[in-house]
């Protein structure tokens, strides 16, 4: 070994001491370069994750309705499709999520939805106390959630105006009864008193036997023929028209 290094130069001799004394210098460069690196510069081992423990509970869109609007009202179609297709395209989860409601496991966002919507059928509704969001490294991403069942509260439909089908009734106006022309007022007699049954029917008689004078002028303009009946002894509309009819005769000369 001695006969080796005494071959050897000077300068060879030097370098080769450096090397066991701690003169190598080892470069680090690219090593720090490689920390220091950014995410979006290295591929990452895990994804970082949002500091949301709140992921998929609240509304944030009619894509992304959340659970907590589920359950409020777990039979809209339109809601219920959003929030599957919101929980299969979770922003964290490697594509299967795994909820545990309750105590109770559903392995799969579908049969924790079916649970929802057959309780809401049942009467049965939920408010959320509590609730978790965990995207786990190496296991399914989990959602914890704890809620308080109760008898869910009808909603009272809004009024809607309904047409009226009860049937108008039309009002038809009272007959009016047909008075007589005249004023109806029995004549007296030489007493000054009103003339008896006798005299009246004797009248009645008489207007029969004349056509023109045995009738019934009324006060909307018509006149109907009185008839046998008529002649009862009572001063009526009957014999109001003979008696001015006889008066207006009378005048003209044609009774004496």
């Amino acid at each position: 070994m001695k006969h080796i290094l005494n071959n050897l130069s000077d300068k060879d001799k030097k370098t080769i001491l450096e090397q066991h004394t701690g003169g190598m210098k080892v470069v680090t460069d690219n090593f720090s370069k490689l920390i220091k690196s950014s995410l979006g510069n290295v591929k990452p081992l895990v994804n970082e994750q949002a500091d949301d423990q709140n992921t998929h509970r609240y509304d944030k869109g009619e894509q992304s309705p959340g659970i907590e609007k589920f359950m409020a009202n777990p039979s809209d179609e339109t809601i219920s499709n959003g929030l599957l297709n919101e929980l299969r395209n979770d922003p964290y989860g490697k594509g299967k999520i795994v909820i545990i409601f309750n105590g109770e496991k559903f392995k799969e966002p579908g049969s924790f939805m079916f649970k929802i919507q057959s309780d809401f059928k049942a009467g049965k509704c939920y408010t959320i106390t509590n609730y978790t969001y965990n995207n786990r490294f190496l296991l399914n991403t989990q959602i914890t959630i704890t809620a308080n069942g109760s008898e869910c509260v009808k909603r009272i439909p809004a009024k809607t105006t309904v047409p009226d089908k009860t049937p108008i009734k039309k009002t038809v106006p009272p007959v009016q009864k047909k008075k007589c022309k005249y004023k109806v007022v029995q004549p007296l007699n030489g007493q000054r008193q009103p003339i008896s049954e006798s005299s009246v029917r004797q009248f009645q008689e008489f207007c029969s036997r004349t056509k023109d004078l045995w009738t019934r002028d009324l006060s909307d303009g018509t006149t109907s023929y009185c008839s046998s009946k008529d002649i009862d002894g009572k001063w009526g509309c009957c014999a109001q028209t003979c008696w001015e009819k006889f008066k207006d005769l009378k005048k003209k000369g044609q009774y004496s």
